[in-house]
Order: C-alpha cells, then structure tokens, then sequence
C-alpha cells in the first residue's frame, strides 16, 4: 500500500503514526507512545493495513468517562498545537522559570551548540535534559552520547529515565562484554542503542574512541567538560589532553553538542578557549600567541548564570528565592592542646625533611619527596588512625622488601592536591601508592618510632575528635537530625565510625568499595532514620543530589582543592533543600602554617567568585598549586625537638609571620593576580546575557 508521512496505520495488531519510510523499511510510532517509542519494521515482511482513529459518536453523548476523555484529547491537541515547549509534556519535573532559559536558546538556531556553566546546584542536568528530550520530540536528534566523569554514569542513567522517560544504556568495559552477548551475532552496541552513556576516561581510549567516531551521533552532551579542556601551554597533562582530542573531534562531526560544568575557566583564558571554539571557532581569535574571546559571537552558545544573580532577580520580581541560605562556619582546632598529638606531628614534619634531604639532586625522585612528605602530612590532619596505617604500608613495605611498579607522577601529585582521577583509580589507590614510594632498609627504625608515637595518640588525645564528637554534632543536631561528614581517606571514616559509635544517633558510612546498589540502600536507610549521621568520602561529591535528606554538613578535614570543597557543598546546598539554611562546618588546625595556606586556597576562591561571578577551578592546575604549597609550607625550625641535617627541606626558619606574606603575595600580587586581571579583559561568563525566562 502507499504510505505517508502522519498517516494511521493497523499493524501487530496496533495503530501506528508513520513518521519516515522508504522502499524496504518503515519507521512508526504506536498511537498511545511518543517520539522515544519509535520502532523499525521492514515492510516486506509485514501485515500493513490503512486505518483511523474512531469517530466521536453522538450515542456517548452524556457519558461521563467519554466527555472526559474527550475534553482530554483536545486538551492535548491543543498543547501539541500552540504548546512552545513539548518537552514539558513528558517530563516529570516542572522546572523554574531560569531553566527554561537554555532550552530557549537551543531553539534559536538549526544546531544547539551550548556551553551551560551555572553554578553548581542549579539544576545544569534538568536544563540539558530538557534541551534533549525537546529536540527529540521534535524530531532533531535521534541518536545520542552521553560522557561523563566516571562517577556519574548511573546518576545520568536514572535522571533520563525519571525525569524525561528516556531509555539509556552504560557502556563500559564490563557492560560492553555483556550487550555482545546479548545482542544479533555483530551488533555493535555503540551503533545498537539510541542514546548511550560513557564515562569519558574510557571512551578517550584509542581502541574505544575509534568505535565511537565511526558512529552518526545526533547530540553529544559531556558533563564536567572542565576536565575535558586542553591544557595550559607550560603544563603537561597527557591524560587530559587525551579528553580534549576525544571532545574536540567529537564536537567537529556532531551537530548538537552540550557541554556543562559549574567551573569553566581555570585561570588559563587557552584552556578555557579551548571549550568555546568546539561550540563555535568565531568565538576565540589568536594573534601573535595572545588569545582573546569575542563575547558577541557567543550570544547562542554561552548560557551562565551564578546564584547571587538569580536571587537578586528574585527579589526584584517579588518572589521568594528557592534557594537556602548558608551559614558556613570554621571550626579552629589547636594540635598544640594535645602533648601526644603535638609530638607525632613533629615527627611526621622532621621524617618529610629527611625524604627531601635524601632526594636532594634528582628532580624526580625530589618531585616524589615532596609529594610524599605532603602526603603523610594531610594523613596526620585527617586522623592519628590514618596516619598509623600508613606508617605500617611504608614499615611492611620495607620489612617484606616489596617491589611495586613505578607510579605515574601525575597520581601522586593529584592525590596530595585533591584532584578527581580517572576510571580505575580511586582516592584510596592513590594514598596507598604514596604510602609505598622512597623507601629503603634504612627508614625502617625511623617508621617504627613514628608508628610508636602515632600508635601513643589515643582517641582521648585526638582534640579533633573530641570537638566533632562533643561540640559540633550536638550543635547541628539540634538544627537537623540528619549530618553528613565529609572525609577524603576510607581509613579516617572508619576510625570516625568506631569512635562515634554508642551514641544516640545511627551511623552510616559511604565509601567507593561499594556498590550502586548498596549505596542507593543505604542512602534509603539515612533517610528513614529518625536521627544518623553519614560518614562519607567523596564518592558522594559530585553529582549526587541530598538535599532532602540532609541540610548539614561536616568537613573534616579541609580539602586543598576548593573545587572539591564546593562540589561536596552542593550536594544539600542547591534547589529542593527542604530546610531554609544549610549549615556547613569546616576543621581547620589552627596554630599551623597548614591553616594560613588552606584559609588563603579558600580566600582566594571567594574572591574569584565575588570578582567573576562563578566559582573557578583556578587550583586546579597541577604545576601552580605545587609552587603555592612548597612556598607557602615552610615552617619554623624552633619548634621542633631536634635538628635534621642542612639541605633543601619543605621549611626553613624564616618565620611563620614571614612565611604568610610570602604566601600573599603569590595569590594577591604573583602570577595568579595577573592571569586574573588578564581573563578579566576578555572574560564574558560574569554576566549572563541570558536573562531568566519571565524578564526577557
């Protein structure tokens, strides 16, 4: 029979919508599914028959159920009609009137090519998957790829099924082995499903990136694109580098492309320009080694909007803001206070003299020292228990005469800087790595004294114990009987886990050993318990939405990148709190020089967000934040009980006072104060040209 587009037909026993068709194949709808429902039949092979939707008869006039019925199908004629946005149709969130705006934009040219950079916490993946399922339902987009940071995967998986009814599947390793099981005899999964997930580290594997390309992709979302930027022209970062060619080629041959992150300028205006020329080459310009960004030409394909902004809109409007204040608090505590804990301090600092003085002439075996002296300096921060097993790892290291494989530099310095890693490599697999570097028979009598004098810290000795335990979780109990504690070593949760257990309260711990599964349990258990406390690392920062189970928050310790910190922030401090205020809590030890580098890391932080108007991942960069901490971590020889041999160490006796302005200056009058001035002249994110839908 003849066809046409839009035309009823009877086939299986079901009314179809045609939508496309050629000689061999038929592409059809059913009657009561939507766009993500389409299937393929092969006509030849198939039972067609012309058909039509029943007419209204006059004998149901009067009945209830068919009036209703009826009223209904006009009601969704009329939307189908003169509705602008169908998305809304079939999704299951009813967004605020900010985050239509990048659907907006989208729709004003034939390829949406945009670069939504709002701030963490306002919804950039309710934004993009109204972008997606809208061009869908259209008809624009079919076949789409998903890359994200590695972590988020099955976030994504569930959102596009809950929010938006649209069907994904994960490809990784593992799943991959599996669909070519499953699927005809060679299938290809990357060409097989419609819209696929990935994690980005995978994908940017040579033998994995090749399948990709040689798909027909529609519309390429990446997720944390940050990662994804070229590098800075001094710094070398291969493995990210390998994420900007996979994105970047990617972004030649797709049509649509989204890309979201809360932090998109590193300090670096190439690496940030890097992101904007894939969306359009218009848009970045260099001359003579110089690049600039002509912010008119990306009208369409910057979207970024901060959260002060918003709220002022708010208040101008009238309207209540959906955003929670946030009262954040340092919670100083003072090493000095405890005998024991003083002492296993000093002797953590005397032993990271000795691996620099050691490695003196190697550049990098020296690079290693100092990565391990910081090491076991943040272990000692975090918990006594913490640094003891380490202490055992570098002892049973040296007793067995374990060899290991070389690790990459780039592991154990991301470690110390509390940077995300890849795939296959976990906070936990990196601390263990710097635990076993720069060893040999001689250190073993100096890390039996150490364990000796780490092992003598008790619980009762442990002052920060002590104000988490006594202090600050009564305190924020009283606000809300849900607590989430952030810590970034599995070995501190543990030891928080034993020495708050007995309490009035249930404990739970989060970590990355566990599974999807058995996380999703035991958030679910967090969240009927009257009165708990999570203890969790950072396998719950990024992504993951908690704010309705908890509006308090602990830090245990403070980490040194500040991405990280907002990133855990944001996890309650975003729309949908359920309280009027989050509380957050940060410990910070104080009388140490560890204070004064951590309080600048997160004043400088605040002051590019007052400045520019978003949260930068300006610490992000590995070669600059190496040069801060061995600036800003030398300390006063005096305090120690004993000298160690002359020789480049990570302190010197200058002083403290004159430690501290050295450290200023290198945030407020160094490198980082002229890269700022200098991306201010051709910054355009600070103000979004975007307005809020309502006030355009």
């Amino acid at each position: 029979m003849n066809l046409h587009s839009g035309q009823i037909i009877e086939m299986r026993n079901r009314l179809w919508r045609v939508d496309e068709f050629s000689e061999t194949e038929l592409f059809a709808t059913p009657i009561n599914g939507d766009y993500n429902d389409k299937r393929v039949f092969l006509r030849d092979i198939e039972q067609i028959k012309p058909a039509e939707l029943d007419k209204i008869s006059k004998d149901l006039v009067g009945d209830f159920q068919a009036q209703r019925m009826l009223l209904h199908a006009y009601q969704f004629d009329l939307m189908h009609g003169s509705a602008p946005f169908l998305s809304l149709q079939r999704s299951a969130v009813i967004p605020y009137n900010y985050q239509l705006v990048p659907l907006v934009l989208a729709l004003e040219k034939s390829k949406a090519r945009i670069l939504i950079a709002d701030d963490v916490g306002l919804g950039k993946t309710i934004e993009a998957g109204l972008i997606i399922s809208e061009l869908m339902q259209r008809g624009k987009v079919k076949r789409i790829l998903i890359l994200t940071p590695a972590n988020l995967k099955e976030q994504w998986q569930e959102a596009m099924e809950y929010f938006f009814h649209i069907e994904s599947k994960i490809i990784s390793s593992l799943s991959r082995k599996e669909y070519e099981k499953q699927l005809p005899a060679g299938a290809n999964p990357w060409q097989y499903f419609q819209v696929v997930i990935a994690s980005i580290d995978y994908a940017k594997a040579p033998e994995v990136k090749h399948l990709i390309q040689e798909q027909q992709w529609d519309l390429l979302l990446v997720d944390e694109v940050h990662l994804c930027a070229r590098p800075h022209a001094t710094f070398r970062a291969s493995k990210q580098m390998k994420r900007y060619e996979l994105v970047r080629d990617l972004g030649k041959h797709i049509p649509n492309v989204l890309f979201l992150t809360a932090t998109p300028h590193n300090g670096y205006t190439d690496s940030f320009a890097s992101i904007l020329e894939i969306l359009n080459d218009k848009i970045v310009t260099t001359t003579s080694g110089n690049t600039f960004l002509n912010k008119p030409a990306a009208k369409y394909n910057v979207c970024q909007r901060n959260r002060k902004k918003l709220e002022n809109w708010y208040k101008k409007q009238g309207i209540a803001s959906p955003f929670p204040k946030r009262k954040a608090e340092e919670v100083f505590v003072d090493v000095y206070e405890s005998k024991k804990l003083a002492n296993c301090f000093n002797e953590v600092l005397e032993y990271g003299d000795r691996l620099l003085v050691n490695a003196q002439g190697a550049g990098r075996k020296y690079n290693i020292a100092t990565w391990v002296a910081f090491h076991l300096q943040k272990r000692a921060i975090s918990s006594p228990y913490a640094l003891v097993k380490s202490i055992e790892n570098r002892l049973a290291t040296v007793e067995n005469k374990l060899e290991f494989e070389e690790t990459e530099e780039e592991v154990l310095s991301g470690s110390v800087q509390d940077l995300f890693f890849e795939d296959r490599m976990t906070d936990e697999m990196a601390s263990s790595k710097l635990d076993k570097e720069l060893l040999n028979e001689a250190d073993k009598e100096e890390l039996k004294s150490l364990l000796h004098t780490a092992k003598a810290v008790k619980p009762a000795d442990d002052v920060k114990l002590q104000e988490l335990k006594n202090k600050t979780i009564p305190e924020l109990h009283a606000i809300d009987k849900k607590i989430i504690v952030f810590t970034k070593y599995k070995d501190t949760l543990e030891y928080l886990e034993s020495n708050l257990a007995g309490n009035d309260y249930d404990i739970f711990t989060m970590h990355g050993d566990l599974s999807l599964t058995k996380r999703q349990e035991i958030f679910l258990h967090f969240e009927n318990t009257k009165k708990a406390i999570l203890i969790a690392t950072d396998v719950i920062s990024e992504g993951l939405n908690l704010q309705r189970l908890s509006s308090c928050i602990v830090h245990y310790e403070l980490p040194w990148n500040p991405n990280r910190l907002e990133q855990r922030n944001g996890r309650v401090d975003r729309i949908g709190q359920l309280k009027e205020k989050v509380h957050i809590r940060t410990f910070v030890l104080d009388k140490t020089l560890d204070k004064d580098i951590l309080d600048l890391l997160i004043t400088k932080a605040n002051n590019i967000r007052e400045d520019r108007g978003y949260s930068a991942a300006y610490f992000g960069d590995e070669e600059y934040i190496k040069a801060v901490l061995q600036e800003a971590t030398k300390r006063n020889r005096k305090r120690r009980k004993k000298n160690v041999q002359e020789g480049p160490t990570l302190f010197d006796a200058i002083g403290q006072d004159k430690v501290k302005e050295a450290v200023k200056k290198i945030y407020l009058k160094g490198r980082g104060r002229s890269a700022f001035a200098k991306n201010r002249r051709g910054k355009f994110l600070r103000q979004s040209e975007h307005r809020p839908a309502g006030n355009r």
